[in-house]
């Protein structure tokens, strides 16, 4: 079954803390182009999304998503509508267009992929890189993987032109997974990379991989006799058993997004288990995870992005205080994600005046002062957030300082 196929019909660093998610995560439903309708169908690293919207007039637009710029319809800017399958951070959306693959960003406009001779392309995937990723049909009647880049056209990866094979997903650093026909009747999961070239996995028939990350591990379902599981698998450990459902999308982490096939998303990583993803009831689909750990999932007519928590805690180091001591302050920043990169800034106040900006080193930042006057002030940290997550501040610390 074909990820684009499936995924109509369902319409480390981290989760130790997964039971609580409730609260961690800030939840961001994406507005529609006026008709009430939205599908988004791809996240890229800063937590855009693309996809379909109708318009006031029950037409079906593409769009791209940002959290600053909100919702815009792509469909004068590209000319034609195109089925998203992929969205990178700069913007360049992957997808189908009179039945060809395409890339189409801002700069550069629609560009069609092209096939290997036969009439039809499917686009799957693109990273960071505007690296590309799918499967074209060749003059000889079969379907044969591909890798590209935009501008520079595709590379059949498949060695034997009587295959059937398609790629399903790119990693930011150009892993590629798929599926290839071993000429009899079967298929087996493929790796491609530019270093390594094509090695197949030996997972067989049954599984079927939907995402890879940048160590190689995938993620996906497989045909159990009862049903569908989802998966994790690595080259070192083996396939893992994730339980009913499909695993849709992993991130760097080893984080994998999947869905239980009842309309219930859920996360799972070694630390943490398999967990529901919070804040939703039934009818929701699992689409896919950034390495930021942002989630967007849909349903029927709505789409949201659910971005981890930054949560900040205040200490003082001395805490009642003499006026001229020397007193260090320190904001701890925390989420389900781990802390947020290094350099991001705290800012420190006090009674509302800003004491010091200071970046972030391993999720702390402290900052001594000797200066505060007698009195009780109202001490804060507040984190400024970034592309990915949001602004948060700490609860106040009231600093009594003594003559």
């Amino acid at each position: 079954m074909k990820k684009r196929v499936f995924r109509s019909i369902l319409g480390t660093l981290l989760l130790a803390g997964l039971p609580s998610l409730g609260q961690d995560y800030v939840p961001r439903s994406l507005p529609s182009l006026g008709g009430g309708h939205t599908a988004g169908s791809a996240l890229n690293s800063k937590g855009d999304v693309a996809g379909a919207s109708l318009t006031s007039g029950n037409v079906s637009h593409t769009f791209f998503w940002s959290r600053s710029g909100g919702i815009v319809d792509l469909n004068l800017a590209i000319g034609q509508p195109v089925l998203v399958t992929g969205l990178n951070a700069s913007g360049t959306i992957a997808g189908i267009a009179s039945q060809h693959a395409v890339v189409w960003s801002a700069n550069d406009g629609l560009q069609d992929l092209g096939t290997f001779g036969g009439p039809t392309s499917i686009v799957d995937g693109i990273n960071d890189l505007g690296q590309v990723v799918g499967c074209a049909d060749t003059g000889a009647g079969a379907r044969n993987a591909f890798v590209g880049f935009s501008g520079s056209g595709i590379q059949d990866i498949d060695p034997d032109i009587n295959d059937t094979s398609c790629a399903f997903a790119v990693s930011s650093n150009g892993n590629v997974t798929g599926q290839i026909g071993d000429g009899k009747g079967g298929s087996d999961t493929f790796i491609w990379s530019p270093l390594g070239g094509l090695q197949l996995t030996g997972l067989g028939n049954q599984v079927h991989p939907f995402s890879i990350n940048d160590s190689g591990a995938i993620t996906g379902y497989y045909q159990t006799p009862t049903g569908l599981n989802a998966f994790f698998w690595t080259v070192n450990g083996g396939l893992e058993d994730l339980g009913v459902g499909v695993g849709t999308s992993v991130n760097k982490f080893g984080q994998v997004l999947g869905d239980d096939l009842s309309g219930r998303p859920f996360l799972w990583t070694h630390a943490g288990g398999r967990h529901l993803v919070p804040q939703l009831v039934h009818g929701w689909s699992a689409v896919a995870i950034n390495d930021a750990g942002q989630i967007l999932v849909r349903a029927s007519a709505r789409s949201r992005v659910l971005t981890p928590a930054v949560k900040i805690s205040l200490t003082s180091s001395a805490n009642p205080s003499q006026v001229g001591q020397s007193v260090t302050f320190t904001a701890n920043a925390a989420s389900v994600q781990g802390a947020p990169p290094d350099g991001e800034l705290i800012v420190f106040k006090v009674s509302n005046k800003v004491l010091a900006k200071v970046p972030l080193v391993a999720g702390s930042a402290s900052v001594t002062t000797s200066t505060i006057k007698a009195g009780t002030h109202k001490v804060t940290a507040q984190y400024v957030g970034d592309v990915n997550y949001f602004a948060s501040k700490s609860a106040p610390l009231n600093q009594i300082v003594n003559p």
